[in-house]
């Protein structure tokens, strides 16, 4: 999933690839136990790495911006089975121990010096922009950044996608409720780029319902999470990786039409 040969250097960060298999193989415990946000953590990581790209940061900051955003919920490995997975609404007191894992998740990596820049990404992404958030009630321009930008992609894929007690809601409605929550819930110019990003097409191969003309691809194990190759032009084929679990699928684009192959059990169509 992260092809670094080397050890990353990130403005203060010392990342070597063992650690980043590390995190990763503990978000992919974290999805395991609940199959309903196979892939979330793939996907807020794209949004977040698609904002980021419209505020210029550099190409380390990207990185960071992408360990970030793939590892804002890692605090929920330590969250019970039965409140994680629990099919209908929480109680107050089931819903205090979830919102513990952001809290959680910044102590884990607070012991690494290397990953300590990456804090941002999962204490503060549940700080609201009014200060009702949650753990430091921070207001505002108080919150940090990361916290802001993953706060907006989190979200919006929590509403776009399928979850025991609902449906996933229409990409459309999910960006209405970001323009709503300007100013309450998200920081408005943070709702802004993410909306310029999608009118400009940066997501359509992000975002689990982005219509029939660019849906995400099947995985066999984890669900539709694969983007589609943006190079792939008619009658060419391509190889793509799942980006949660790894496995390797070849692909066919023929008259305008996808077909992925899946080991021996042969061709299925988009």
């Amino acid at each position: 999933m992260w092809p670094f040969k080397h050890t990353l250097q990130i403005k203060g960060m010392n990342v070597s690839p063992e650690t980043i298999q590390v995190m990763t193989t503990f978000i992919k415990s974290v999805e395991s136990r609940d199959p309903y946000t196979a892939g979330h953590a793939w996907r807020v990581s794209r949004y977040v790495v698609g904002l980021v790209k419209r505020l210029n940061w550099s190409s380390s900051q990207l990185v960071e911006a992408e360990l970030g955003g793939l590892m804002h919920d890692l605090g929920k490995i330590k969250i019970p089975d039965h409140i994680l997975k629990k099919p209908d609404k929480l109680s107050p007191e089931e819903y205090a121990t979830i919102k513990e894992h952001s809290s959680i998740g910044a102590e884990i990596i607070r012991v690494s010096p290397s990953l300590s820049r990456l804090i941002p990404y999962l204490e503060a992404h549940h700080e609201r922009f009014d200060g009702k958030g949650y753990p430091n009630g921070l207001v505002g321009e108080q919150i940090p950044l990361a916290g802001r930008l993953v706060a907006v992609a989190d979200t919006f894929d929590a509403m776009t996608s399928t979850r025991p007690y609902r449906q996933a809601l229409p990409a459309a409605i999910g960006l209405e409720e970001l323009k709503r929550c300007q100013g309450t819930q998200f920081d408005p110019a943070v709702v802004a780029l993410f909306l310029q990003a999608w009118e400009e097409g940066d997501f359509r191969n992000t975002v689990l319902f982005s219509g029939p003309g660019s849906p995400l691809l099947e995985c066999a194990i984890c669900g539709p999470i694969i983007e589609i190759p943006d190079f792939v032009e008619n009658n060419q084929t391509a190889s793509v990786q799942c980006p949660s679990c790894g496995g390797l699928y070849e692909m066919a684009y023929v008259d305008g039409q996808w077909t992925i192959h899946v080991s021996d059990l042969g061709a299925v169509k988009y």
